[in-house]
């Protein structure tokens, strides 16, 4: 009888299911398959889940507009800089006024962004 395994290594795409190893992606920290084989110190440091690559992909792919952005998250210096604005909301059990005065220190230190 052959076992169902669902999984594949991370490095060499071999049929893998063992997270014994208790490898993480350097990126976000989930754990990845990786095969004894494939295990070494030097592969470790190195690793990245299929998740972040696609993200990476996604990042590189976005390509800096002249006179808005500079391909990062920020504006470019000299153009019209928009305020940072963060949605809160408050849980069941807490009330509007609470929670501000909750997250008052919050709202101080994210001031000047």
């Amino acid at each position: 009888a052959q076992s169902n395994v669902v999984g594949r290594c991370l490095q060499c795409s071999q049929p893998w299911d063992d997270y014994g190893a208790r490898l993480r992606c350097s990126l976000c920290r989930q754990l990845v398959l990786v095969c004894d084989s494939c295990a070494s110190p030097s592969v470790v440091p190195s690793l990245v889940c299929s998740l972040c690559t696609k993200r990476t992909a996604k990042a590189q792919a976005c390509r800096p507009v002249p006179g808005v952005c500079n391909g990062s998250l920020g504006l470019q210096e000299g153009s019209e800089s928009r305020r940072l604005r963060i949605l809160c909301l408050h849980g069941f059990r807490q009330t509007a006024s609470n929670f501000k005065g909750r997250t008052n220190a919050f709202c101080k230190k994210l001031r000047d962004l």
